[in-house]
């Protein structure tokens, strides 16, 4: 065998092996950072509709693309019931919609029937895992169709108010085919899975390619998606908010990409939230109290716990009076 010949053999040989290498090693890590469900934190408590008074919710339930039970509610004020849309909530990583009672309240008064659900491997649904940061949108698509079988709710129009992994789905749902869906508010939304994995571990930028691959072997077409090529071809309503500070999802990343490369679209809104961190709906003060009681309750570090400590659900669910009038103003505003 000619020498020339054997080096690019063993250069392919080597090749093979890191690139076998990588995709085990990618594997490995997906599995890691999503083998877990998501079903918050006993040291927090989430508030329910009966924190509300008036606040109705009725219990809904369907399957999901392996049989899983997805569990949620439909909230409403009775007395208030006058718009003909239908809110879809979706919700957070590390818990579930009850994180966001305080919000879907919001909504509800302003004459909304909201549909909140928890994803697969969160809180109220089954599944061993939350699988995947791909899985809410398969998730969703069953939803869409459960909704669409319901005789009090297939008729209506659908918004879809996400944050954080929520507004990743909502904006990628905009790539559905043939739904009722019309406006999205994407709250602190990132891009796809490899850039935000890459954020949080700047190491991983490396195993993007395979992430992608490792995404394609399990979803499909949906491992394509992403919420610029989505913001990029629609035509629905879009409002996009994020907080000025944001560490967890960067606004230079997300928010700033968005508004720079649809410059020339008039049906995108953007609300970009002064010092405000990963929750833009919250006020400041909320904002900052959250990321004390995340400490105090030792959720980021359990020896910095503090025993007997009691928190103040009216200041850690304090909302952003301006955020939340933009987000109604925006859902209201009739299409010409």
């Amino acid at each position: 065998m000619e020498p020339a010949l054997q080096n690019i053999i063993k250069v392919s040989f080597s090749l093979f092996i890191v690139l076998l290498v990588l995709i085990i090693l990618t594997r490995f890590i997906m599995k890691k950072a999503f083998s877990i469900r998501s079903d918050g934190s006993p040291r927090l408590k989430y508030l329910q509709a009966s924190n509300f008074k008036g606040l109705k919710r009725e219990p809904f339930s369907f399957l999901s693309n392996k049989k899983q039970l997805i569990r949620g509610y439909l909230y409403y004020y009775p007395e208030r019931l006058k718009q003909k849309e239908l809110i879809i909530f979706l919700h957070g990583i590390g818990a579930g919609h009850t994180a966001y009672t305080t919000e879907i309240n919001s909504l509800a008064l302003e004459g909304y029937r909201v549909f909140a659900f928890d994803y697969t491997g969160c809180v109220l649904s089954e599944g061993q895992s939350i699988k995947n940061l791909l899985q809410p949108l398969v998730d969703l698509k069953y939803a869409l169709r459960f909704i669409n079988s319901d005789q009090n709710l297939k008729d209506l129009d659908i918004f879809l108010v996400g944050h954080s992994w929520g507004a990743f789905v909502a904006l990628n749902a905009l790539s559905f085919k043939k739904s009722n869906i019309k406006k999205v508010v994407a709250m602190s939304g990132f891009n796809n899975i490899s850039s935000v994995m890459k954020m949080n571990h700047p190491l991983l930028g490396i195993m993007s390619p395979f992430i992608h691959l490792y995404n394609y072997f399990r979803y499909g077409k949906l491992a394509r998606f992403s919420s610029l090529k989505s913001l990029k071809k629609t035509t629905k309503e879009v409002l996009i908010i994020h907080g000025e500070n944001d560490p967890v999802v960067k606004p230079e990343k997300s928010f700033a990409l968005f508004d720079k490369k649809t410059t020339h679209k008039d049906n995108l809104y953007f609300l970009l939230s002064k010092n405000k961190l990963h929750n833009p709906y919250l006020s400041l003060e909320a904002e900052e109290y959250l990321y004390q009681v995340t400490l105090d309750k030792g959720l980021i570090n359990k020896k910095s716990e503090i025993k007997d400590y009691e928190v103040d659900y009216d200041l850690i669910t304090r909302q952003d009076n301006n955020v939340i009038k933009e987000i109604i103003t925006f859902l209201k505003k009739v299409n010409i």
